[in-house]
């Protein structure tokens, strides 16, 4: 079963307009059933973080049909985060916490398929974050550089907050998030971590050659021994 993209566009249609209630109401769920994210947060400006979290959210959706923008944004989002010090644990308590908030908040529209489409775009979300994250455990270089990011997709969702949101959600939409292009994801990600192997190899070559570089003929006959 695809991911129904017009249905998950057209919910968040109507997140828009009641975007810092869903954001508030993701962050209440968040530290009252995982009260251990409370430390993530504690020297964070909440008010800047709720307008990321629904402008991140706002990028992810708009970029559902097309994997390549998509994976590209999710990689680096997740690099950030993992910067931050997020663990896939906390992957974990942001899914359910924003499934919670999202069908309070949509309650007139939530079906049973609406809450398992958000909860396979959430799935991909996390995964590609995840991997973006792991990158930050080395000194690479990102793959993709962009820091102006977060600012553009805050000026973009400001431009699109204000439109009118759809009176109902076409769930029996035939236009789908394919098992193709799940995979097609699923393949960038993959050749992210083949290019952030090659590239720490070269650097551990490099390091290796500088050491040898350094060492005498007798230390190097002992080493070769």
């Amino acid at each position: 079963m695809g991911i129904n993209i017009q249905a998950i566009k057209a919910s968040f249609e109507l997140v828009k307009p009641r975007a810092s209630i869903v954001a508030d109401r993701f962050y209440e769920v968040l530290f009252q059933d995982f009260p251990e994210s409370k430390e993530i947060f504690s020297r964070v400006d909440m008010l800047k973080q709720r307008a990321a979290l629904i402008s991140a959210l706002a990028q992810a959706v708009g970029n559902l049909d097309k994997p390549d923008s998509l994976t590209k944004f999710l990689l680096n989002l997740g690099e950030n985060h993992g910067r931050y010090g997020v663990q896939d644990i906390h992957y974990e308590w942001v899914g359910q916490s924003l499934i919670k908030a999202l069908k309070q908040n949509l309650a007139d529209v939530w079906t049973p398929d609406l809450e398992y489409n958000w909860t396979q775009v959430y799935g991909i979300i996390a995964e590609a974050m995840k991997a973006g994250a792991k990158r930050t455990k080395s000194n690479v270089r990102p793959l993709y550089p962009d820091s102006s990011a977060e600012k553009q997709l805050e000026k973009q969702f400001e431009k699109d907050v204000d439109a009118t949101p759809k009176e109902h959600i076409a769930i029996e939409s035939s236009l789908t998030l394919s098992l193709a292009a799940k995979n097609q994801i699923r393949h960038l990600v993959d050749r992210a971590f083949e290019d952030l192997i090659k590239k720490e190899i070269s650097i551990c070559i490099e390091e290796n050659m500088q050491n040898i570089e350094k060492m005498s003929i007798s230390d190097l006959l002992k080493k070769a021994v």
